[in-house]
């Protein structure tokens, strides 16, 4: 039963490879605001999409759409957790510091798509 998980990790993961080199660009002229707020509220209905068997096509493309999203609006995160560090870091705040917040992020998000990716197995 690995085969359809591995093949929905690969398919799911295949956009962000657009989405995220994007979301940076847009980040970079514009702010990282105006991309981590729509980007992480467009996620937010694809999570509940996900619960209804409609089916393997279905769930693969909601899962698709949920983890382009979700990485656009994860990426710029990064950047606003440097700033943090560089004006903190007069109080303590180092680069692990921020390794550390980044790595709780990724975390959560990642702990929230194992619970869907276990449905498949």
């Amino acid at each position: 039963m690995r085969g359809p998980l591995i093949l929905t990790s690969v398919i799911a993961a295949a956009p962000t490879f657009v989405t995220g080199p994007l979301a940076g660009h847009i980040a970079d002229v514009y702010g990282a605001e105006w991309v981590i707020g729509p980007g992480l509220l467009l996620t937010m209905p694809f999570f509940a999409l996900l619960i209804p068997q409609a089916g393997m096509a279905f769930f693969i493309v909601m899962f698709t759409m949920q983890n382009a999203l979700l990485s656009t609006g994860i990426g710029p995160i990064g950047v606003e957790f440097a700033a943090a560090a560089r004006t903190m870091a007069h109080k303590g705040a180092t680069e692990i510091h921020e390794f550390a917040a980044m790595n709780f992020v990724f975390g959560k998000f990642n702990l929230s798509q194992g619970t869907m990716m276990y449905r498949l197995t």
